[in-house]
């Protein structure tokens, strides 16, 4: 989670230490989909919620970090405000 949100830029205190928090508490801060959410909140055991939370972050991470990287070359390039479907804040 700390590693999405480093990527993203992002600063977000769950007011808690790490070996208190649960998946709920890090779940609406994961980039789920409301559908990703909702499987979640279906699993009745927090040991299933947190390998749901691992798989997710496992598989959006490596994308996220790809996108940065080609932010940054865009950024580079000069080429970076005629791309459509990129909506990035520079």
């Amino acid at each position: 989670m700390r590693a999405l949100h480093k990527l993203l830029k992002v600063d977000k205190d769950f007011k808690k230490p790490d070996e208190e928090l649960w998946s709920y508490d890090l779940a609406h801060h994961a980039g789920l989909s409301i559908t990703e959410e909702y499987e979640l909140l279906e699993l009745l055991h927090e040991l299933q919620r947190q390998e749901y939370l691992k798989r997710h972050l496992t598989k959006v991470l490596p994308m996220v970090a790809e996108m940065e990287g080609l932010r940054e070359k865009i950024k580079h390039n000069g080429h970076f405000k005629n791309l459509s479907g990129f909506q990035f804040e520079l």
